[in-house]
């Protein structure tokens, strides 16, 4: 359920978001996007299988957000997409393909809104092993300016990192976090700012996008 001032349309459940990741540099999906795709795919379609009838009244769709981070001429969530609909068999209409965002807080400000319109109760977010910390941390930020109330669920798939490596990375994420906080706390507030002015949902996160581009580079 979403606890809101404005109305939202009911016409899904459970959404499984999966975060983009970096392309290879024939624009193909590289290890962390793989791994993302198939396991959120497989969370898709258990939460089909899942449903309880009738099917028409709660359904399951899936959300992949991520720009053009790498230059390559195409979003990572439209190679996501492509990716889940040839290999993986999700049908095209239930996903739903955010392509703005060019780093984690861009993310969740981007598709927090959209969950919010689609009125969903359940939300299933996946990303690398690695990065759920982080991912946490903003979504919760940002899903707790809004006041709503789904129920959020963050799956982990393999990083295929190295010990030493995922050591590297780990210390990497707590900069990062220290970094975007600032950003963070701004975006939140100016999102409660806005849910007082009756402005709920539209700007909230335009602010951001130019800033937070140059600060953070796009970095998954």
């Amino acid at each position: 359920m979403v606890k809101s001032k404005v109305y939202t349309p009911s016409g899904a459940g459970h959404v499984v978001v999966t975060l983009g990741g970096p392309l290879n540099p024939d624009a193909s999906p590289g290890t962390w996007l793989q791994g993302r795709v198939e396991a959120g795919c497989s969370v898709f379609h258990r939460a089909v299988r899942e449903q309880t009838f009738p099917r028409d009244k709660k359904q399951v769709f899936m959300v992949v957000t991520g720009g053009d981070c790498g230059g390559f001429g195409v979003p990572e969530a439209k190679v996501a997409k492509n990716v889940m609909i040839e290999k993986y068999k999700v049908p095209s209409h239930k996903i739903l393909a955010e392509c703005l965002a060019k780093d984690t807080i861009q993310n969740a400000l981007l598709v927090v809104p959209l969950l919010i319109r689609l009125g969903i109760t359940k939300v299933s977010i996946v990303t690398s092993e690695f990065h759920v910390r982080r991912t946490k941390h903003y979504f919760e930020t940002i899903l707790a300016a809004y006041g709503c109330l789904f129920e959020v669920m963050y799956v982990a798939c393999e990083d295929y990192m190295e010990r030493r490596e995922r050591s590297i990375r780990d210390r990497k994420e707590t900069l990062l976090v220290a970094r975007s906080q600032g950003l963070l706390d701004q975006s939140a507030s100016e999102i409660q700012h806005e849910r007082t002015g009756r402005h709920y949902g539209r700007r909230s996160w335009s602010f951001s996008l130019a800033k937070a581009s140059q600060e953070f580079g796009g970095i998954h």
